[in-house]
């Protein structure tokens, strides 16, 4: 580190000069990491999946940083639960060090390979995110169209009779979008394909696309269901 009347350089540990004006050091809170210790105390998080024995992982993560050189005993390292997460229970292990104060990431880092590899002798999970889906079924997708159809044309309502969401009339057929046509069989009213490239045709009834159409609510088009 150099002072200067304007400035001060600080060296970083990627061995890059930071000028940091003086006035800083004034009007802003300065960050000294040994300024009345040398003991500088760490926080490393992580996560086990829901399941895992809490208590255990408190264990382990007490015996890896005993069992770190670079950790001090005096004060303790300790482990907390410090919250149920979304996927999985958030633990943080708080390690002191005297000896890598400006090396944080080096002492992370030997504490995240031991307890990955203590964790995989044991058996324990880390979690990944899981989403639960839930599908609702409301009749059959054509009828969404055709239901358009029957309040802009003055058709008869149409009731649909299926219940598992996909219509009940047969096998889905290729809609031939290749031209400009784009016309879909069976239809009562032939209909562009949204997207211009392909689409697929449901019992002759609903359209697929690349988007949606400006005249169907779905697909492009309203289509005999």
């Amino acid at each position: 580190m150099e002072i200067g009347a304007r400035g001060t350089t600080v060296l970083n540990n990627d061995n890059i000069a930071v000028i940091v004006p003086n006035s800083k050091f004034i009007t802003e809170d300065v960050l000294n990491w040994k300024y009345n210790d040398n003991r500088v105390r760490f926080r490393v998080p992580l996560s086990v999946a829901y399941g895992s024995d809490a208590r255990q992982v408190e264990r382990i993560l007490l015996e890896l940083a005993a069992a770190d050189a670079d950790v001090l005993q005096d004060p303790p390292p300790t482990a907390r639960l410090m919250a149920f997460g979304d996927d999985g229970l958030l633990f943080e292990l708080r390690a002191w060090s005297s000896s890598l104060i400006d090396r944080k990431g080096r002492l992370i880092s030997q504490l995240n390979f031991a307890i990955y590899d203590r964790f995989q002798r044991e058996g324990i999970e880390f979690p990944f995110p899981q989403r639960d889906l839930h599908f609702k079924s409301v009749g059959c997708w054509s009828c969404v169209g055709l239901h358009r159809a029957t309040q802009t044309d003055g058709l008869a309502p149409h009731r649909c009779t299926s219940s598992v969401g996909v219509h009940p009339s047969g096998p889905s057929q290729a809609a031939d979008t290749t031209g400009d046509a784009g016309k879909v069989p069976g239809s009562r009213r032939a209909g562009t394909v949204a997207g211009g490239r392909s689409g697929f045709a449901f019992g002759g009834g609903l359209a697929f696309g690349g988007g949606f159409a400006r005249d169907g609510l779905l697909g492009g088009g309203l289509f005999r269901c």
